[in-house]
């Protein structure tokens, strides 16, 4: 008969005081800056005439995690999916709290990743405000010209979505990719 061991297990309390802190919800005004609707469908069409219907998946809440182990944070968050109804890349949106007082807004279209502005003001280097653009036959204003952060590191010969318009009444008006096709937004 052999002797029994018993080992108990303990958790080591951290080394430092826990630390809290609550960035806020995110508020109304950011969030129209994404016009899409939980549960509706946007349509795009496709350079070659082919149209594609993204159904919306879109949800807000208050996040917490953990940086470290001796810092909480709580921070408003909305995350928005544009899924095809063809075999195709998904879209998004992700506005988040950064801290009390700013938030990032960024668009994704496949592995692209585009930085929004909040305000009437750019990133120059990836960035331009336009009074209006004119999209499959229709005028937008207050229009968003915005290139991807990762525009320098893509792959020699892989397709991305290489330039997105975006406004906050009608959200992406149309996109380009790096073969020379491009989506606009359907009426």
């Amino acid at each position: 008969m052999g002797i029994g061991m018993c080992v108990v297990l303990t958790a080591c309390p951290p080394r430092c005081d826990l630390v809290s802190m609550d960035f806020g919800e995110l508020s109304p005004e950011v969030l129209e800056m994404v016009p899409y609707v939980h549960g509706q469908s946007y349509g795009f069409r496709h350079s070659a005439g082919q149209e594609v219907h993204f159904l919306v998946e879109r949800q807000t809440s208050l996040v917490t995690e953990y940086w470290g182990e001796c810092t909480r944070v709580t921070y408003g968050s909305d995350h928005t999916v544009m899924m095809p109804d063809y075999p195709l890349f998904d879209m998004g949106f992700r506005i988040s709290k950064v801290d009390s007082m700013h938030v990032m807004h960024q668009a994704t279209i496949g592995p692209s990743t585009f930085m929004l502005p909040l305000e009437h003001e750019c990133d120059p280097g990836s960035c331009t405000v336009l009074d209006s653009v004119r999209v499959n036959g229709k005028w937008f204003r207050d229009v968003y010209r915005v290139i991807p952060l990762n525009s320098g590191y893509q792959t020699q010969g892989e397709i991305l979505a290489d330039t997105l318009w975006f406004n906050t009444d009608s959200g992406i008006l149309k996109f380009t990719m790096t073969g020379g096709e491009f989506f606009e937004i359907l009426d």
